[in-house]
């Protein structure tokens, strides 16, 4: 036998071996992926674990400030808007990071409490993001 291929009818190369192996080894992360993120996506409910009732609102206020000084500007005190969240068993003060207001008085909502921020979803299927600036147990009333 010379150099090349042989006339056999399994004439396959290591290269297209080694094609072959990467392909069936691509198909099987891909499709182990996909199995591991489908629980994921039935779990969604239960992103947003508390429940509470917005129960009062701050409005946003802007009050005036002072001249600096000539060419330096004018300073100004902004006040974020502000929320109370009532659940079973606590209360939550937060503050909105937007200019829009995002919830209602009376309104009941799902949110989840994450390192000083509270989430609720949206209707675009993302989040609003609040800041935490006070917690307390609710009084037994």
């Amino acid at each position: 036998m010379g150099k090349g291929r042989s006339s056999g009818t399994c004439g396959s190369t290591s290269q297209e071996v080694t094609m072959t192996t990467s392909k069936l080894l691509v198909v099987s992360v891909l499709s182990l992926f996909l199995a591991a993120s489908s629980p994921a996506q039935s779990e969604q409910p239960s992103a947003y674990p508390e429940r509470g009732t917005v129960t009062a609102m701050t409005a946003r206020s802007v009050s005036p400030g002072m001249v600096l000084g000539p060419n330096q500007g004018i300073t100004a005190s902004v006040s974020r808007r502000g929320y109370r969240i009532e659940t079973d068993k606590e209360v939550y003060i937060v503050s909105e990071r937007s200019r829009k207001q995002t919830m209602t008085l009376g309104q009941m909502i799902e949110f989840r409490i994450a390192k000083g921020y509270l989430y609720t979803p949206n209707v675009k299927g993302k989040e609003n993001k609040y800041r935490v600036i006070g917690e307390q147990m609710r009084s037994a009333t």
